[in-house]
């Protein structure tokens, strides 16, 4: 599989210096951005884009990777990796107390976020460019998207 091509790079990237930034300055948790290894369901490992983990589940640090649900985990959308994200590692997620999952879908400018309610993963709110994202799970925290959604575009 081709690495992630320079528009996904540079959402990631940018998302993360908004999300650690607040995070820290809130003391709430951590944020990680790939490549940290994600054991969940017992034997499936994943490498989410970027993941959250709350200070009341520091617990699943395993001094490799991550051991268990992040509260939050974000995979950004590419062409080689759209099905495995939404039809194979989403289903896991949900099954696994994932409590938000976060779909970045650059063609669209949009980003989509699942909760879990206990049943498994719902989508509950879509996200635009146009849109500051805010998520139950980061209390305090907000993105302004435009300029993310904008620097992903503009890539050379």
């Amino acid at each position: 599989m081709f690495a992630p091509n320079l528009a996904h790079q540079i959402f990631a990237v940018w998302l993360l210096i908004q999300l650690a930034i607040q995070v820290d300055d809130l003391g709430i948790g951590d944020v990680f951005v790939a490549p940290v290894d994600v054991v969940i369901g017992g034997f499936k490992t994943y490498q989410p884009d970027l993941l959250f983990v709350s200070n009341m589940r520091h617990h699943i640090f395993d001094g490799h990777g991550i051991a268990g649900a992040p509260d939050v985990v974000v995979e950004i959308l590419s062409d080689s990796t759209r099905r495995r994200d939404l039809n194979g590692k989403l289903p896991v997620y949900a099954a696994n107390d994932v409590r938000e999952v976060w779909i970045v879908d650059l063609e669209a400018a949009t980003v989509s976020i699942h909760a879990s309610y206990g049943t498994g993963l719902t989508p509950v709110r879509v996200f635009t460019a146009q849109d500051i994202l805010v998520s139950d799970m980061m209390p305090g925290v907000s993105v302004d998207l435009g300029p993310i959604f904008a620097r992903a575009q503009a890539t050379p």
